[in-house]
C-alpha cells in the first residue's frame, strides 16, 4: 500500500528512528561571583542532552581552568532544566581570559541514547566583564608637591583596551578641602592588564593618604575600557 494510507507501516505503527549525535554549538565562559575569575563554561549542544548522565571528568579546558562539577537544572546561565541542550560545568580558574573546551568520553547523550563524538577544541566566548583588583602607585610614600605627578596603577582580571574619546577615562581622587576632588587621568597601558592613570598635584590640593573618593570614583567619560 503507499505510505499514506491506513495499511501502511506509518499509519498502523509510531516508529520513531534517531540515530542522530548530538554536536557542541557553542559554549560561553561566566565571572558568576564577580570576583575576576572563571568559574562556569555553558556549552550549548544541538538538542537536548541528560544532564544527569555527563561527567565533568570528560571534559578537558586549557589556560589552567579545571572543570570541577556539571551544574543541571539549577536556572544558571539557561540551565534551568535536567533535559535541555545546555551544559554548565562548573570550573576553577587562575584567571579570567578565553580558552577551549574538550570532551572525550561516552557521558554526553541525547534523550535517545546517541552519545555525542569526541571535539578537542569547543571555542569558548568570553562572556566574563573585567574585574578592577588593585588601584596603587608605583611612586614611593612619602610627601608630593604642586606640580608632581602621581601614577596611579590599576590592575584588571584581563587584558582590556581603552579608547579615549574626546574626554578619557578618569579616577577621581580625594585631594582635600580646598578641592572636592581631582582627576587621575588615564594615560597609559593599552593592552595589558595595567592601566595608568596621572594626577598631577594642583595648588591647594592637600590629603594626609591620597584615595579615590569611592568605589565610583573610575569614570569612562566619553572613552571606553574593554577586553
Amino acid at each position: 500500500p503507499l505510505p499514506t494510507v491506513d495499511a501502511s507501516l506509518g499509519t498502523n505503527k509510531q516508529i520513531i528512528i534517531d540515530g542522530v549525535r548530538p554536536t557542541f554549538v557553542s559554549a560561553e565562559e561566566f565571572d558568576t561571583d564577580n570576583n575576576g575569575t572563571i568559574d562556569r563554561v555553558s556549552i550549548t549542544m544541538s538538542e537536548p542532552v541528560n544532564d544527569a548522565a555527563v561527567a565533568f571528568g570528560d571534559f578537558t579546558l586549557g589556560s589552567g581552568v579545571t572543570p570541577t562539577s556539571i551544574v543541571s537544572a539549577s536556572g544558571v546561565n539557561g540551565d534551568g532544566s535536567a533535559t535541555d541542550n545546555i551544559i554548565t560545568l562548573a570550573v576553577t580558574s587562575t584567571e579570567s581570559s578565553s580558552f577551549t573546551v574538550g570532551y572525550s568520553g561516552t557521558s554526553v547523550q541525547d534523550l535517545a541514547g546517541n552519545t555525542a563524538n569526541s571535539n578537542s577544541s569547543i571555542s569558548v566566548t568570553d562572556l566574563a566583564d573585567p574585574i578592577i583588583l588593585s588601584v596603587t602607585s608605583s611612586i614611593g610614600n612619602g610627601a608630593y608637591n604642586e606640580g608632581d605627578l602621581i601614577p596611579i596603577q590599576v590592575t584588571f582580571s584581563e587584558v582590556v583596551s581603552y579608547t579615549t574619546g574626546a574626554t578619557a577615562p578618569s579616577i577621581a581622587l580625594a585631594t582635600g578641602a580646598t578641592t572636592v576632588s581631582q582627576d587621575a587621568v588615564l594615560a597609559s597601558g593599552n593592552g595589558t592588564k595595567i592601566l595608568v592613570f596621572e594626577y598631577t598635584v594642583q595648588a591647594d590640593d592637600e590629603s594626609a593618604d591620597l584615595n579615590y573618593v569611592n568605589v565610583d570614583a573610575l569614570s569612562l567619560n566619553t572613552g571606553t575600557i574593554t577586553d
